[in-house]
């Protein structure tokens, strides 16, 4: 109601993508990448050494997704350096 007219709350909502990509459905930033794996399976996972954002719960998971990771890991990155 406050914001019926187009204000600043509305301006600040971001239009919801009309595909999920299955990666973002079943994120946790407590779990592996890949697998999904993480703390609450009892499965250690460390973070990304470039973004320190994405985790992987071993080196073999971590390369298998580099395909897909590489480009947010420089926008994690150049994110990072801004703070």
């Amino acid at each position: 109601d406050d914001d019926a007219g187009g204000g600043v709350a509305s301006s600040l909502l971001l239009p919801y993508p009309k595909v999920i990509d299955p990666r973002y459905d079943s994120y946790h930033p407590h779990s592996c990448a890949l697998c999904k794996r993480g703390s609450f399976t009892g499965t250690p996972t460390f973070r990304c050494s470039g973004c320190r954002v994405v985790r992987y719960c071993g080196p073999d998971h971590q390369r298998a997704d580099w395909t897909y990771h590489k480009d947010w890991c420089r926008v994690f990155r150049a994110g990072a350096k801004t703070d």
